[in-house]
Protein backbone atom coordinates (compact mmCIF):
# COMPACT_ATOMS: atom_id res chain seq x y z
CA UNK A 1 0.00 0.00 0.00
CA UNK A 2 1.35 3.47 -0.87
CA UNK A 3 2.23 5.54 2.22
CA UNK A 4 -0.55 8.03 1.52
CA UNK A 5 -3.26 5.70 0.24
CA UNK A 6 -5.35 6.35 3.40
CA UNK A 7 -5.68 9.95 2.21
CA UNK A 8 -7.64 8.90 -0.88
CA UNK A 9 -11.25 10.04 -0.70
CA UNK A 10 -10.92 12.05 2.50
CA UNK A 11 -13.26 15.03 2.28
CA UNK A 12 -12.04 18.41 3.48
CA UNK A 13 -14.19 21.48 3.99
CA UNK A 14 -12.11 24.50 2.90
CA UNK A 15 -13.36 27.93 3.97
CA UNK A 16 -11.66 31.19 3.06
CA UNK A 17 -10.74 33.72 0.42
CA UNK A 18 -10.47 32.44 -3.14
CA UNK A 19 -8.24 34.37 -5.53
CA UNK A 20 -7.43 34.29 -9.20
CA UNK A 21 -3.66 34.37 -9.72
CA UNK A 22 -2.78 35.83 -13.12
CA UNK A 23 0.74 35.73 -14.56
CA UNK A 24 1.95 37.92 -17.43
CA UNK A 25 5.22 36.68 -18.91
CA UNK A 26 7.49 38.77 -21.09
CA UNK A 27 10.96 40.07 -21.89
CA UNK A 28 12.69 43.26 -20.79
CA UNK A 29 14.98 44.77 -23.40
CA UNK A 30 14.92 48.48 -22.60
CA UNK A 31 13.95 51.20 -20.14
CA UNK A 32 10.93 53.35 -20.90
CA UNK A 33 11.65 56.87 -22.18
CA UNK A 34 8.55 58.04 -20.27
CA UNK A 35 9.78 57.03 -16.81
CA UNK A 36 12.71 55.07 -15.31
CA UNK A 37 10.89 51.74 -15.49
CA UNK A 38 11.50 48.62 -17.59
CA UNK A 39 9.38 47.97 -20.67
CA UNK A 40 8.01 44.42 -20.70
CA UNK A 41 7.19 42.90 -24.06
CA UNK A 42 4.37 40.50 -23.22
CA UNK A 43 4.74 36.98 -24.61
CA UNK A 44 2.22 34.92 -22.64
CA UNK A 45 -0.44 34.83 -19.95
CA UNK A 46 -1.70 32.15 -17.58
CA UNK A 47 -4.16 31.92 -14.71
CA UNK A 48 -4.30 29.63 -11.69
CA UNK A 49 -6.64 29.26 -8.71
CA UNK A 50 -5.18 30.97 -5.66
CA UNK A 51 -5.83 31.37 -1.95
CA UNK A 52 -8.38 28.89 -0.63
CA UNK A 53 -8.85 27.61 -4.19
CA UNK A 54 -5.15 26.68 -4.29
CA UNK A 55 -5.61 24.81 -1.00
CA UNK A 56 -8.47 22.94 -2.66
CA UNK A 57 -6.32 22.21 -5.73
CA UNK A 58 -3.62 20.72 -3.51
CA UNK A 59 -6.12 18.50 -1.69
CA UNK A 60 -7.39 17.16 -5.01
CA UNK A 61 -3.81 16.43 -6.10
CA UNK A 62 -3.27 14.55 -2.83
CA UNK A 63 -6.22 12.28 -3.56
CA UNK A 64 -8.82 14.00 -1.41
CA UNK A 65 -12.24 15.49 -2.06
CA UNK A 66 -13.18 19.11 -1.39
CA UNK A 67 -16.11 21.25 -0.40
CA UNK A 68 -15.03 24.85 -1.01
CA UNK A 69 -16.88 27.80 0.53
CA UNK A 70 -16.06 31.38 -0.38
CA UNK A 71 -17.41 34.57 -1.93
CA UNK A 72 -16.68 35.91 -5.41
CA UNK A 73 -17.74 38.92 -7.45
CA UNK A 74 -20.18 39.05 -10.34
CA UNK A 75 -17.30 39.28 -12.82
CA UNK A 76 -15.18 37.34 -15.28
CA UNK A 77 -12.63 36.30 -12.65
CA UNK A 78 -15.37 34.84 -10.49
CA UNK A 79 -16.83 32.91 -13.40
CA UNK A 80 -13.39 31.50 -14.20
CA UNK A 81 -13.08 30.21 -10.66
CA UNK A 82 -16.56 28.69 -10.81
CA UNK A 83 -15.65 26.92 -14.06
CA UNK A 84 -12.44 25.65 -12.49
CA UNK A 85 -14.47 24.21 -9.60
CA UNK A 86 -16.92 22.50 -11.93
CA UNK A 87 -14.11 21.06 -14.06
CA UNK A 88 -12.32 19.81 -10.93
CA UNK A 89 -15.33 18.08 -9.42
CA UNK A 90 -15.97 20.74 -6.75
CA UNK A 91 -19.52 22.03 -6.39
CA UNK A 92 -19.37 25.63 -7.72
CA UNK A 93 -22.44 26.50 -5.63
CA UNK A 94 -19.99 26.89 -2.75
CA UNK A 95 -18.78 30.12 -4.35
CA UNK A 96 -21.43 32.70 -3.44
CA UNK A 97 -21.68 35.73 -5.76
CA UNK A 98 -21.67 39.14 -4.10
CA UNK A 99 -22.25 41.79 -6.80
CA UNK A 100 -20.96 44.54 -4.47
CA UNK A 101 -17.38 43.29 -4.37
CA UNK A 102 -14.89 42.11 -7.01
CA UNK A 103 -13.30 38.69 -7.10
CA UNK A 104 -9.76 39.14 -5.70
CA UNK A 105 -7.19 39.00 -8.52
CA UNK A 106 -3.41 39.12 -8.15
CA UNK A 107 -1.68 39.97 -11.42
CA UNK A 108 2.07 39.37 -11.49
CA UNK A 109 4.31 40.63 -14.28
CA UNK A 110 7.37 38.42 -14.75
CA UNK A 111 10.46 38.54 -16.91
CA UNK A 112 12.80 35.54 -17.03
CA UNK A 113 10.79 34.05 -14.17
CA UNK A 114 11.48 37.06 -11.93
CA UNK A 115 8.52 38.99 -10.56
CA UNK A 116 8.72 42.68 -11.42
CA UNK A 117 5.45 44.01 -10.05
CA UNK A 118 2.18 42.72 -8.61
CA UNK A 119 -1.21 44.37 -9.10
CA UNK A 120 -4.00 43.52 -6.64
CA UNK A 121 -7.71 43.93 -7.30
CA UNK A 122 -9.71 43.37 -4.10
CA UNK A 123 -12.23 44.62 -1.57
CA UNK A 124 -11.31 43.43 1.91
CA UNK A 125 -14.37 44.70 3.78
CA UNK A 126 -16.08 42.07 5.99
CA UNK A 127 -19.05 40.21 4.56
CA UNK A 128 -22.46 41.69 5.22
CA UNK A 129 -24.81 39.94 7.62
CA UNK A 130 -26.85 38.06 5.03
CA UNK A 131 -23.87 36.54 3.23
CA UNK A 132 -22.14 35.80 6.54
CA UNK A 133 -25.24 33.90 7.65
CA UNK A 134 -25.24 31.97 4.35
CA UNK A 135 -21.58 31.01 4.91
CA UNK A 136 -22.29 29.66 8.38
CA UNK A 137 -25.36 27.68 7.27
CA UNK A 138 -23.59 26.27 4.19
CA UNK A 139 -20.63 25.19 6.30
CA UNK A 140 -22.78 23.43 8.88
CA UNK A 141 -24.50 21.40 6.16
CA UNK A 142 -21.16 20.34 4.70
CA UNK A 143 -19.62 19.46 8.06
CA UNK A 144 -21.85 16.39 8.15
CA UNK A 145 -19.82 14.85 5.30
CA UNK A 146 -16.40 16.29 6.20
CA UNK A 147 -13.37 14.48 7.58
CA UNK A 148 -11.60 17.74 8.41
CA UNK A 149 -11.68 21.53 8.02
CA UNK A 150 -9.16 24.02 6.64
CA UNK A 151 -9.52 27.77 7.15
CA UNK A 152 -7.54 29.70 4.52
CA UNK A 153 -7.54 33.36 5.49
CA UNK A 154 -6.06 35.87 3.06
CA UNK A 155 -7.70 38.83 4.83
CA UNK A 156 -10.01 39.60 1.88
CA UNK A 157 -13.15 39.72 4.02
CA UNK A 158 -14.56 36.18 3.95
CA UNK A 159 -13.26 35.14 7.37
CA UNK A 160 -14.98 36.92 10.26
CA UNK A 161 -15.77 36.25 13.89
CA UNK A 162 -19.55 35.99 13.58
CA UNK A 163 -19.67 33.03 11.19
CA UNK A 164 -16.34 31.33 11.87
CA UNK A 165 -16.77 30.84 15.61
CA UNK A 166 -19.94 28.77 15.23
CA UNK A 167 -18.41 26.72 12.41
CA UNK A 168 -15.32 25.83 14.46
CA UNK A 169 -17.37 24.98 17.55
CA UNK A 170 -19.50 22.62 15.48
CA UNK A 171 -16.37 21.04 14.00
CA UNK A 172 -15.06 20.38 17.51
CA UNK A 173 -18.37 18.80 18.51
CA UNK A 174 -17.92 16.41 15.59
CA UNK A 175 -14.24 15.76 16.59
CA UNK A 176 -13.01 17.04 13.22
CA UNK A 177 -9.41 18.26 12.87
CA UNK A 178 -9.22 21.96 12.02
CA UNK A 179 -6.18 23.59 10.38
CA UNK A 180 -6.00 27.39 10.20
CA UNK A 181 -3.69 29.35 7.89
CA UNK A 182 -4.03 32.75 9.60
CA UNK A 183 -3.76 36.48 9.07
CA UNK A 184 -3.04 38.74 12.02
CA UNK A 185 -6.13 40.97 11.70
CA UNK A 186 -8.47 38.04 12.41
CA UNK A 187 -6.23 36.16 14.82
CA UNK A 188 -8.58 35.93 17.79
CA UNK A 189 -11.33 34.33 15.67
CA UNK A 190 -9.39 31.09 15.02
CA UNK A 191 -10.73 29.03 17.89
CA UNK A 192 -11.37 26.33 18.75
CA UNK A 193 -8.97 24.61 16.33
CA UNK A 194 -6.46 21.80 16.12
CA UNK A 195 -3.47 23.71 14.75
CA UNK A 196 -2.79 27.24 13.57
CA UNK A 197 0.08 27.78 11.11
CA UNK A 198 1.45 31.35 11.28
CA UNK A 199 4.64 32.25 9.46
CA UNK A 200 7.40 33.79 11.55
CA UNK A 201 6.28 37.40 11.03
CA UNK A 202 2.66 36.53 11.88
CA UNK A 203 3.73 34.59 14.98
CA UNK A 204 5.83 37.53 16.17
CA UNK A 205 2.96 39.96 15.65
CA UNK A 206 0.42 37.69 17.36
CA UNK A 207 2.72 37.12 20.34
CA UNK A 208 3.87 40.75 20.57
CA UNK A 209 7.57 39.89 20.48
CA UNK A 210 10.51 39.66 18.09
CA UNK A 211 11.73 36.30 16.82
CA UNK A 212 15.49 36.16 16.37
CA UNK A 213 16.13 32.49 17.01
CA UNK A 214 14.68 29.14 18.08
CA UNK A 215 14.10 30.21 21.67
CA UNK A 216 12.15 33.28 20.60
CA UNK A 217 10.03 31.15 18.26
CA UNK A 218 9.18 28.72 21.06
CA UNK A 219 8.27 31.61 23.36
CA UNK A 220 6.05 33.18 20.68
CA UNK A 221 4.26 29.88 20.08
CA UNK A 222 3.70 29.54 23.82
CA UNK A 223 2.09 32.97 23.95
CA UNK A 224 -0.19 32.04 21.04
CA UNK A 225 -1.25 28.90 22.90
CA UNK A 226 -2.21 31.13 25.83
CA UNK A 227 -4.12 33.45 23.51
CA UNK A 228 -6.06 30.87 21.47
CA UNK A 229 -8.02 27.70 22.19
CA UNK A 230 -5.92 25.51 19.87
CA UNK A 231 -4.11 22.22 20.40
CA UNK A 232 -0.87 23.25 18.69
CA UNK A 233 0.99 26.03 16.88
CA UNK A 234 3.09 25.29 13.79
CA UNK A 235 5.38 28.25 13.03
CA UNK A 236 6.70 28.18 9.46
CA UNK A 237 10.13 29.82 9.44
CA UNK A 238 11.36 29.72 5.83
CA UNK A 239 15.01 28.67 5.64
CA UNK A 240 14.87 27.81 9.36
CA UNK A 241 12.24 25.12 8.79
CA UNK A 242 9.22 24.70 11.05
CA UNK A 243 8.57 24.63 14.77
CA UNK A 244 5.67 22.59 16.14
CA UNK A 245 4.65 23.46 19.71
CA UNK A 246 1.76 21.39 21.09
CA UNK A 247 -0.23 22.31 24.17
CA UNK A 248 0.81 18.98 25.66
CA UNK A 249 4.19 17.43 24.93
CA UNK A 250 7.57 18.63 23.77
CA UNK A 251 8.19 21.02 20.84
CA UNK A 252 9.45 19.55 17.57
CA UNK A 253 11.93 21.36 15.33
CA UNK A 254 11.63 20.36 11.67
CA UNK A 255 14.62 21.38 9.52
CA UNK A 256 14.04 23.09 6.17
CA UNK A 257 14.10 20.66 3.23
CA UNK A 258 14.13 23.04 0.23
CA UNK A 259 17.21 22.54 -1.93
CA UNK A 260 16.37 25.53 -4.12
CA UNK A 261 13.85 28.28 -3.35
CA UNK A 262 12.36 29.48 -6.62
CA UNK A 263 9.08 31.07 -5.50
CA UNK A 264 7.40 31.00 -2.07
CA UNK A 265 3.98 31.94 -3.51
CA UNK A 266 1.34 29.55 -2.22
CA UNK A 267 3.67 27.47 -0.05
CA UNK A 268 1.40 28.10 2.93
CA UNK A 269 -1.52 26.67 0.93
CA UNK A 270 0.43 23.46 0.39
CA UNK A 271 1.29 23.23 4.09
CA UNK A 272 -2.35 23.68 5.08
CA UNK A 273 -3.57 21.13 2.54
CA UNK A 274 -1.12 18.41 3.57
CA UNK A 275 -1.69 19.02 7.27
CA UNK A 276 -5.45 18.94 6.78
CA UNK A 277 -5.67 15.75 4.76
CA UNK A 278 -3.06 13.96 6.87
CA UNK A 279 -4.88 14.76 10.11
CA UNK A 280 -8.21 13.81 8.52
CA UNK A 281 -6.68 10.41 7.70
CA UNK A 282 -5.56 9.89 11.30
CA UNK A 283 -1.87 10.86 11.10
CA UNK A 284 -0.22 12.07 14.29
CA UNK A 285 0.33 15.83 14.31
CA UNK A 286 4.14 15.66 14.31
CA UNK A 287 4.12 13.24 11.38
CA UNK A 288 1.61 15.42 9.51
CA UNK A 289 3.84 18.47 10.06
CA UNK A 290 6.89 16.66 8.67
CA UNK A 291 4.93 15.65 5.60
CA UNK A 292 3.76 19.27 5.17
CA UNK A 293 7.37 20.42 5.45
CA UNK A 294 8.44 18.00 2.71
CA UNK A 295 5.60 19.15 0.46
CA UNK A 296 6.46 22.82 1.03
CA UNK A 297 10.04 22.11 -0.07
CA UNK A 298 8.68 20.84 -3.38
CA UNK A 299 6.26 23.77 -3.78
CA UNK A 300 8.86 26.53 -3.32
CA UNK A 301 10.95 25.02 -6.11
CA UNK A 302 8.24 25.94 -8.64
CA UNK A 303 7.03 29.17 -10.18
CA UNK A 304 3.83 30.63 -8.78
CA UNK A 305 1.03 28.85 -6.98
CA UNK A 306 1.73 25.14 -7.33
CA UNK A 307 0.25 21.81 -6.24
CA UNK A 308 2.09 18.81 -4.83
CA UNK A 309 0.66 15.38 -5.62
CA UNK A 310 0.62 12.41 -3.26
CA UNK A 311 2.81 10.49 -5.69
CA UNK A 312 5.56 13.08 -5.27
CA UNK A 313 5.55 12.57 -1.52
CA UNK A 314 5.47 8.80 -2.03
CA UNK A 315 8.56 9.16 -4.24
CA UNK A 316 10.50 10.68 -1.33
CA UNK A 317 12.21 8.34 1.06
CA UNK A 318 10.87 8.16 4.63
CA UNK A 319 13.97 10.04 5.82
CA UNK A 320 13.21 12.90 3.40
CA UNK A 321 9.59 13.05 4.52
CA UNK A 322 10.50 13.02 8.19
CA UNK A 323 13.17 15.69 7.80
CA UNK A 324 16.06 13.44 8.79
Amino acid sequence: MAPHEPWTGRRLLVIGDVLLDRYLHGRVERISPEAPVPVVRLEGEEERPGGAANVAANILALGGQVDLLSVIGDDDAGQRLRRWCADSGIDPAGLRIDPRRPTPVKTRVLSRHQQMIRLDQEDDRPLDGEIGAWLGAAAERRLEKADGVIVSDYAKGVIGADSLGSILRRARQRSLPVVVDPKIRNFDTYQPATVVTPNQAEAAAAAGCEIRGDGDARAAAGRILQRLDVEAVLVTRGEHGMLLVPRRGAPTTIPARAREVFDVTGAGDTVAAVLGIALAAGEELARAARLANAAAALAVGRLGTAVVAAGELDALGEDDQDGR
